[in-house]
């Protein structure tokens, strides 16, 4: 839960009332102090409260654990009924609550409408909670199931009527000429069939234009709550239309189940408010788009342009309804399909509705359409469709038409081959999921994505973003898959992917699922196949390069076109070592034992080992005496660096090669009575080199080894 606050803010000076940085109050948090610790403290010692009603309270427990704008605590009335005691914070004795506006608040509680719209006090009066300060306390109704704050989503449907109730119930607070300021998740309550609205803490009377504090609660609080018009003293706009603002973000939080702005940085959220678009996730909801158009008009950074009572009751009627959200109109409109469009934004969404209009607009694109529509009142956009259409006309009429419908609104989300996006984080989460990751290779290879940054107006872009976008499209070129799959880790919200059938999300994780099983790692598919195949391994490529690792990646990649297949297996594990190290994993000693036991070097280490404990290898000659007198003698290394270890395991290694050759290797000939002129002989069918292994012929009991761990 954000808590509520009523800051007394020092002036401010900007030359930009705009400006990003005089967002810190939608960020700020109610600091931690001994006052207030003390508070809430000392307010769940309380044993009774009395209401000015003459009725008595019995405390039972406090019901929240973190600080806000109040403690609430769970009683009992003198019938046994329970009840519950919101105790406000007054720091220093110095009262935050407008009397007026506690008056008009009880006086529209008192109506039949109210009753029905709003959660009742029941009771008030003051406590005294700590040396001589006396709090103002409210009694009202205990509702079994708690607030709506961080509930499961509600679908579109269920949140139409939620919608229809919130917005009737504002209408008549503010008809009755109050202001709530404090619209959230926390503070609305199921009471009986319908969803009312409680906690008028710090409510004001709609007489009230402007405030010398800023009030509400991080994140719900409307832009002109937080940003202060005037240089001689910080003086707030408040109206109905600050409850609008609330309730958009209120809606979006109900609709995802969690507070919209959860794991979002400083950056993100102001691009948010400053570009009016609240960041829904990806539902598969075919009314996601409508609800979107709602909640654009409801979190509107300019008040006047805001969603009213009146747009709510349309959009319900019509939940493609915008307002006036739109361009400034054309002097002639546009013709397309059988629509007449006469706005910028009206003739974007047009183009981009889908597959059909993307290749109808093309041809408009193609055929200087657009330019001769334009030539004569807007000659910016003239010029740009004339430009793009004798670069990219004839060549690459796709890209020529993204840029140029860039242009013609900036605004516009990202669009390409009737597709669309309408923030990074979207498309991010198509490239996660595809299962064909080149079908997105051409939106990056052709830079698109890029473009549509550098030139979208209402965001924050950053260097380091740009920067990456371009490294990743240049990527593209040559490596489409892994280019999709590392957009995908680097911009979505979701960095998991599956692992042995388990969900990881970082490299740790990761690393503990590789290299706990020899047998998943070279089945059908497993990690082994990925490594080995950047193009069959390309998400797992992907997930590496979004930890900035795709030089070494590039590199180990170029060099392993040369490589034979046991060559470029030893190179990508040094690659995954050097990963590990420079990340600090935690599982480097089970990963170096799975290199020494299964890795590269294992078909030498298990040969070995096999000889030092059963002796299934016979010397037939003299050399192959020698050949078994090194074996048996050889201290096999314990599991270390890599380079380490293959440098202490090439001379077994070499041995190894000279067992192969010097012995008979067919399991089949000594059945048949058949001995080979051999200097070697073996008497165990397990060490016999009939199993391919890494591009090597390797004893079969390696492949029982590998199969049972």
């Amino acid at each position: 839960s954000r808590p509520a606050t009523e800051v007394t803010e020092e002036p401010r000076r900007t030359d930009d009332p705009g400006n990003s940085t005089e967002f810190a109050g939608v960020l700020s948090k109610v600091e931690s102090s001994p006052f207030f610790d003390l508070f809430f403290d000392e307010a769940a010692k309380l044993a009774f409260l009395t209401g000015r009603s003459g009725a008595v309270y019995k405390v039972e427990k406090p019901l929240n654990e973190e600080g806000g704008e109040s403690t609430i605590l769970l009683c009992s009335d003198q019938a046994g009924q329970k009840v519950v005691a919101k105790i406000f914070i007054q720091a220093e004795g110095k009262g935050q609550h407008s009397l007026e506006a506690r008056e008009k608040v009880f006086d529209f509680m008192q109506t039949d409408v109210g009753r029905k719209l709003v959660l009742p006090v029941l009771d008030f009066g003051t406590a005294e909670v700590h040396n001589g300060y006396y709090n103002y306390f409210e009694i009202m109704p205990f509702c079994e199931g708690g607030d709506m704050a961080n509930r499961d989503p509600i679908p579109f449907d269920a949140l139409v009527d939620i919608i229809r109730n919130l917005n009737e119930s504002l209408h008549e607070i503010h008809s009755a000429g109050i202001i709530h300021l404090d619209l959230k998740p926390e503070n609305l309550y199921r009471l009986g069939s319908r969803v009312v609205i409680g906690d008028f803490g710090i409510a004001r009377t709609t007489q009230k234009t402007y405030t010398y504090t800023m009030m509400g609660t991080d994140g719900y609080r409307a832009p002109e709550m937080v940003l202060a018009p005037t240089a001689k003293k910080a003086a707030y706009m408040l109206g109905p239309f600050s409850d609008y603002y609330s309730l958009g973000v209120t809606l979006a939080c109900l609709y995802e189940g969690h507070y919209i702005y959860d794991d979002m940085g400083y950056a993100e959220i102001t691009s948010a408010i400053l570009n009016s678009h609240l960041p829904l996730s990806y539902h598969n909801d075919p009314h996601q788009e409508q609800l979107e158009k709602l909640l654009d008009g409801l979190v509107q950074y300019d008040a006047h342009r805001r969603f009213k009572y009146e747009d709510v009751v349309k959009w319900l009627n019509d939940h493609d309804y915008t307002g006036s959200q739109a361009s400034e109109a054309w002097p002639k409109t546009f013709t397309f399909g059988k629509k007449k469009l006469k706005d910028e934004q009206q003739l974007f969404s047009a183009l981009t509705a889908d597959q059909e209009s993307w290749e109808e607009a093309k041809v408009f694109f193609t055929q200087q359409v657009f330019e001769a529509f334009f030539r004569s009142f807007r000659p910016d956009l003239f010029r740009t469709a004339q430009l793009e259409a004798m670069k990219y006309g004839t060549s690459e009429p796709d890209v020529g038409l993204a840029h140029f419908l860039k242009a013609l609104y900036p605004p516009g989300a990202i669009v390409w081959r009737g597709y669309t996006w309408n923030k990074l984080s979207d498309l991010a989460a198509k490239m996660m999921n595809t299962r064909v990751a080149a079908n997105y290779g051409e939106i990056l290879r052709k830079c698109v994505i890029s473009h549509w940054l550098e030139h979208t107006t209402g965001i924050l872009r950053s260097d380091e973003n740009l920067k990456l976008i371009r490294q990743i499209e240049e990527v593209s070129r040559q490596y489409p898959e892994i280019a999709c799959y590392w957009f995908g880790f680097a911009f979505s919200k979701e960095k998991e992917f599956l692992v042995n059938e388990k969900a990881v999300g970082n490299l740790d994780d990761w690393y503990k699922e590789a290299f706990q099983s020899s047998k998943l790692f070279y089945a059908a598919g497993g990690i082994y196949q990925q490594l080995m195949d950047p193009v069959y391994g390309a998400k797992l490529y992907g997930f590496l390069a979004s930890f900035g690792y795709w030089e070494r990646m590039a590199q180990a990649l170029k060099e392993a076109e040369i490589c034979t297949e046991y060559d470029k297996y030893q190179l990508l594990l040094s690659l995954l070592e050097t990963i590990a190290n420079n990340e600090a994993v935690s599982s480097m000693e089970r990963f170096r034992v799975f290199y020494l036991y299964y890795g590269p070097v294992s078909i030498a280490y298990q040969v070995c080992r096999l000889q030092q404990q059963a002796h299934i290898y016979q010397a037939l000659t003299p050399e192959g005496q020698e050949i078994i007198g090194k074996l048996e003698s050889f201290q096999l290394p314990n599991p270390r660096k890599i380079s380490l270890c293959l440098r202490e395991m090439m001379p077994l290694m070499k041995l190894t090669d000279r067992l192969v050759k010097h012995m008979q290797n067919n399991p089949f000939l000594p059945d048949a009575g058949i001995y080979e002129n051999a200097d070697i002989a073996c008497g165990n069918v397990q060490g016999y080199f009939c199993f391919d292994f890494i591009g090597r012929k390797a004893p079969l009991v390696l492949e029982y080894i590998i199969d049972s761990n």
